[in-house]
């Protein structure tokens, strides 16, 4: 058969071709009982006729004789019913009888001597009574012929009643027949149909838990590992399309298994040899690196640790090359710094020494206004002082000069380390994105060592190692980010001091070009002192008052000289931590070995 379904509809159909001739015998009995049942009530109503009919001839013998006897017209009632009864039932006995000839014949018989005694008895003794003839009558009576006519209806009937029972007890036992044979067939039929039904699907479902059970037993030897067991495929039904794809999928199992295990072989290697190099990397060595000898996913995760350690290596170059130029840049402006701290003391000193000139000027000219006397000696003396004073304001105003050109220097050279410092953050970034990538990488192999179960575990702990490495990466590039702020803000104080000491330098050496021009004229009056002696008085009172704004003045230039050198003293301290910070960043950078 060709299917599960077809073997279930034969099963059905068979019990169904069974019940066919089963229920042919069964309407056939039926049918059999219906017609001999209708032949037995028609027995029974013709031998109820006959018997009727017996009794009219009985009634009608009856009511002659009560007439003959009494004369009395009331009896002739029973007589003419009886007649008239009699008649009827012939009338129905006739049709009843039409497929009966031997009845019929026999009913005729008795019609016929019934007759015969009507004309011959009854109405010969009935006309008699009505002519008075009582005697003829009775004569007739006493002769007995009327009783022997009834005895032989009475016989002829008693025939018609033996032959019609005898056909009734025949039709009875063939109603009993057929009636047993419909119980036999109704009996007998669904029972064989049940069995023939009960045995074919014993048979079916036999033969469908057995097969069934081969493809059980070898599902429950593949589970527990025998992926050698295959099942019958005998026939073409729905259990035979069954085993042969249970062992179509045991054959696929079998080859899975099998590249599983190959892989799970090669995956096995590539975790001691990233063992290996991990080792490697996080001991600080980043020329190491990892040759592809896997398949293709495990070539490009190697290819992708080898390019994420190229590019820490070139980061950590980078680094500890910027590194070196903080430091050499920061060495040049401590020098820078510690060279102008040392002009700005010889200046504070000189302009302290000024100070001094200008207040023993001061005290000249008031001597000066006292002592008219001394006046050409102390203007020959207040001359060269003013020569002195000259040459000390133009050196005091050469030394602002020189002092503003190094602070611009100074100021270009924080610039530079400012911008270094820029593109140095702009490598940590690349190192924070690295990182972030490499926790990405991390993360992924970490799914896939999970994906591979107990073969992945030393697999993920690569991953994790990789994690830690991105981590330790993140960390140090924190650890660069903070350090280069400190570089920044350093830097930013620095530009700040510098910009104030420019600023400052330049409104000195206004003062001090005017207190040049102020001593210059101071000087051209001294000259003059000497031919006019007449305005000494006048002369000495405006030498008075120069000197106290050339005091006001110097007394500012000393102010802004004791700023300058301050300032000098935290540009050279924002240098030194420059440097110390320039040297942390090379120390950390040189944790990486980037060469061979």
């Amino acid at each position: 058969m060709q299917s599960i379904r077809a073997k279930m509809i034969l099963a059905l159909v068979v019990p169904i071709v069974v019940l066919v001739p089963v229920a042919a015998i069964t309407l056939s009995a039926t049918t059999s009982t219906h017609h001999t049942s209708k032949a037995v009530q028609r027995s029974a109503d013709i031998l109820q006729s006959a018997q009727r009919l017996l009794v009219a001839a009985v009634d009608s013998e009856t009511g002659v004789r009560g007439y003959v006897i009494t004369s009395d017209p009331a009896f002739l009632q029973p007589y003419n019913a009886g007649t008239a009864n009699f008649d009827a039932e012939t009338a129905t006995l006739r049709k009843a009888l039409a497929d009966d000839p031997a009845n019929a014949a026999r009913l005729e018989k008795i019609v016929t001597v019934e007759l015969q005694w009507r004309s011959q008895i009854s109405e010969p003794e009935i006309a008699a009574i009505r002519a008075g003839t009582v005697d003829a009558a009775t004569a007739r009576v006493h002769s007995g012929q009327g009783k022997m006519l009834k005895d032989q209806v009475r016989a002829a009937d008693a025939d018609l009643v033996t032959a019609e029972r005898a056909i009734f007890d025949h039709r009875i036992a063939a109603n009993d027949r057929a009636a047993n044979r419909a119980r036999v067939a109704s009996l007998v039929g669904p029972l064989l149909v049940g069995l023939i039904l009960l045995g074919l699907v014993l048979l079916l479902a036999r033969n469908i838990a057995r097969r069934l059970g081969e493809v059980s037993s070898g599902a429950d030897a593949l589970a527990a590992g025998d992926l050698t067991r295959r099942v019958g495929t005998a026939g073409r039904d729905e259990i035979a399309r069954l085993g042969r794809a249970f062992d179509t999928m045991a054959d696929r199992l079998e080859q899975t298994i099998k590249s599983d295990t190959r892989r799970r072989e090669a995956l096995q290697t590539a975790i001691e040899r990233c063992s290996v190099w991990v080792a490697r990397v996080a001991d600080g060595d980043l020329t190491a690196r990892i040759s592809p000898d896997g398949d293709g996913e495990i070539n490009r995760l190697y290819e992708n640790l080898n390019g994420m350690v190229e590019e820490l290596g070139a980061i950590s170059s980078g680094v500890r090359e910027r590194a070196t130029e903080i430091a050499q840049a920061s060495s040049g402006v401590l020098a820078a710094v510690s060279q102008h701290a040392t002009t700005a003391n010889q200046q504070s000193a000189a302009i302290a020494e000024i100070a001094t000139t200008v207040s023993e000027v001061r005290m000249t000219a008031e001597q000066t206004a006292a002592r008219a006397a001394e006046v050409a000696t102390l203007a020959q003396g207040s001359a060269a002082a003013g020569d002195d004073g000259l040459t000390a304001v133009r050196s005091i105003i050469d030394g602002m000069g020189e002092i503003r050109s190094t602070l611009d220097t100074l100021a270009g050279t924080i610039l530079d380390l400012s911008e270094q410092a820029a593109q140095i953050n702009e490598i940590i970034a690349t190192v924070g994105d690295l990182a972030d990538q490499s926790n990405l990488l991390a993360l992924n192999a970490s799914i896939e060592a999970a994906k591979a179960g107990e073969q992945g575990r030393g697999f993920a702990v690569v991953a994790a190692e990789v994690r830690n490495l991105a981590d330790q990466s993140k960390e140090a590039t924190a650890a660069v980010r903070t350090i280069l702020g400190e570089i920044q803000r350093a830097t930013n104080a620095v530009v700040l001091a510098t910009e104030a000491g420019a600023r400052s330098a330049e409104e000195r050496s206004g003062q001090a070009e005017h207190a040049g021009e102020v001593i210059a004229e101071l000087t051209g009056v001294v000259h003059q002192a000497a031919q006019a002696v007449q305005v000494i008085a006048v002369s000495a009172h405006e030498q008075s008052v120069g000197m106290d704004q050339i005091a006001l003045a110097m007394n500012e230039i000393r102010d802004a000289s004791t700023s300058y050198a301050e300032g000098s003293a935290a540009l050279q301290r924002s240098a030194s931590s420059l440097d110390t910070v320039a040297t942390a960043l090379r120390e950390l950078a040189s944790r990486y070995r980037v060469e061979v």
